[in-house]
């Protein structure tokens, strides 16, 4: 299985506008689907369209703890 990782240039652009919670987590989970951050960074202009430039956005991965088998689901609030 060929793992493909997000490059850490994309992830230094997406903490500039993003708070990351529990960067580790995130991380394994950006990891693992590498697709999701061109998404959020393709986000961010509307977001501050909508929000102003100084949103505060955080992404934030967490677990269904009373699933069986909990997969991890990745949010994005606006504070």
């Amino acid at each position: 299985m060929v793992v493909h990782h997000a490059p850490p240039s994309l992830m230094q652009k997406l903490e500039r506008f993003y708070v990351v919670e529990r960067p580790s987590e995130a991380r394994v989970f950006l990891d693992a689907e590498p697709d999701v951050v061109p998404v959020l960074l393709d986000a961010i202009e509307p977001l501050k369209a909508l929000f102003g430039d100084s949103a505060n956005c955080a992404v934030e991965v967490e677990y269904d703890l009373e699933d069986d088998d909990p997969l991890p689901h990745l949010y994005v609030t606006i504070r």
